[in-house]
């Protein structure tokens, strides 16, 4: 991102921070100015004022005047734009119960006859709703000239950072990805030839609210896996991250505020947390996360959403989602390492995988959240296991077991089946009667009411690509809802 230019700067300097950003504050006063023109010192009517931090626009009557009441108390850009004039912006105090009144003197803009002019196609349109976090912007002119170059300035309402500058564009389109959800942006474009540079309208659009669709999951998105979010049959898709680096193994917390998810955006891939709206973005380990046989890095948000647990190699940690608080909580048995970890949905416990340097060397144990009192609860050496996910009665546990019996020394299951863990009785359901041959059903969960599961189902060849599955709880219907998918995560 390019930092804003200075004549920019005089001419955009926030006039759009737009209906959101308020100052709550009692204490108020009033800011009142005239705009003149610089060149005869004429009042200028149908100026546009705006401030910043946000209060309320105004338009500059026929005599140029301008008023607004009731500002709250503080320091404040007022922020004066004009077409064809160019944008002036000021620093005023407001003080309670008093009145500040300012000038303000705008100049000509420069251009000629033969520089581009705007015209009124545009997208997006003026206030749009947008329904996705993409914008395709377009734009077109009018000009004798061909040869003309475009800069496109997109501002974030309420964010003091500069905005994002696409400059030494030729054409008259230009797709920006991944915004911010439910969020007011503002955008003007710069057009310019060898007779002069002209700017189009200050115009603004809101980005999609985050979606109610309960199935988050990673799929293929041009080069790369990125975050999807569907509903419970699979439609109603919704591309949530659109990165250069691929992003899966994601999870909400309970609280659905934040996303936890893996990325490769180093060499090593690591864990990163975010607000809902894709915002915040935090690196979350510092260090190489790893184990006997992990393809991802295990964890899980705890259920008030203060703590996220991950193993790595023979230790538990836990960390606060703003990157703080690291502590290594539990250690693994001598040759043994954390494998899955979860939380109980109750809140009372954790639930782990120990495995050794075996494949089929791995035991499921309980401890509690602060690491201490080690159980195992199933032990089984003939078969692989992994995956874990707890129904909502904090008694059964699903997990995959490899019937195959297959002791890979890269982890490749065979013939990966869903189980269910009776964890009082000890008793083990097998749910997956109804799988073809040849493929495995893994990264099994409960639906939040427990009553469904949700899974992927792919090829036991090492580089197919899985689908997302759901089936009832005894396992007697299965159906495919979303293809080529993987990571299913099924939120409330």
């Amino acid at each position: 991102m390019n930092l804003l230019k200075s004549i920019s700067t005089l001419l955009l300097i926030l006039t759009f921070f737009a209906c959101e950003e308020h100052v709550d504050n009692l204490l108020t006063g009033t800011l009142s100015g005239v705009v003149l023109f610089q060149e005869d010192y004429s009042p200028l009517s149908e100026v546009r004022i705006t401030t910043h931090p946000y209060t309320e626009n105004v338009t500059a009557d026929k005599n140029g005047r301008f008023t607004i009441n009731n500002m709250p108390t503080g320091e404040y850009n007022v922020i004066a734009t004009k077409s064809g004039y160019k944008s002036q912006s000021i620093t005023v105090t407001i003080t309670h119960n008093k009145e500040t009144d300012v000038e303000m003197v705008l100049p000509r803009s420069l251009s000629s006859d033969n520089a581009p002019v705007f015209s009124e196609n545009h997208a997006p349109l003026n206030n749009a709703q947008l329904q996705t976090i993409h914008a395709e912007f377009q734009w077109q002119t009018m000009q004798k000239n061909d040869s003309v170059w475009y800069k496109l300035l997109l501002y974030e309402s309420g964010a003091s950072n500069n905005p994002l500058s696409f400059e030494s564009l030729t054409d008259t389109f230009w797709v920006v990805n991944n915004l911010k959800f439910n969020t007011w942006y503002y955008w003007q474009v710069f057009a310019e030839n060898d007779a002069g540079q002209t700017f189009s309208e200050i115009r603004q659009f809101r980005t999609m609210a985050f979606p109610s669709n309960k199935i988050l999951y990673a799929a293929k998105a041009g080069e790369s896996y990125q975050l999807f979010v569907a509903d419970s049959t699979g439609s109603s898709r919704v591309q949530i991250t659109s990165n250069l680096h691929h992003i899966w193994n994601a999870r909400v917390n309970k609280q659905k505020t934040k996303i936890a998810f893996q990325s490769s955006q180093e060499m090593t891939p690591h864990l990163y947390v975010m607000d809902i709206d894709g915002s915040n973005l935090k690196k979350l380990t510092t260090f190489q996360v790893g184990g006997y046989f992990h393809h991802k890095i295990e964890y899980d948000w705890a259920p008030n959403g203060s703590y996220i647990t991950f193993s790595s190699f023979n230790k538990l940690y836990r960390i606060n989602p703003d990157g703080t608080g690291l502590i290594a909580i539990a250690s693994a048995p001598e040759g043994k390492h954390f494998r899955e970890v979860i939380y109980q949905p109750n809140g009372s416990g954790l639930v782990t995988i120990l495995t050794g340097s075996s494949m089929k060397d791995r035991q499921i144990c309980k401890l509690n959240t602060n690491g201490s009192n080690l159980e195992v609860i199933y032990r089984n050496d003939q078969y692989a296991i992994q995956g874990l996910a707890m129904h909502p009665d904090n008694n059964r546990l699903l997990l995959s077991m490899d019937m195959s019996g297959n002791d890979s020394e890269t982890g490749r299951m065979l013939d990966a089946r869903i189980m269910e863990l009776n964890i009082s009785s000890g008793t083990l359901t097998d749910l997956s009667i109804r799988k073809i041959n040849g493929t495995n059903d893994l990264e099994a969960a409960y639906s939040p009411d427990g009553g469904k599961i949700i899974f992927s189902n792919g090829l036991n060849t090492a580089t197919a690509m899985p689908d997302i599955w759901i089936t009832y709880e005894d396992g007697q219907y299965r159906k495919n809802i979303i293809p080529g998918a993987f990571n299913p995560f099924w939120f409330e």
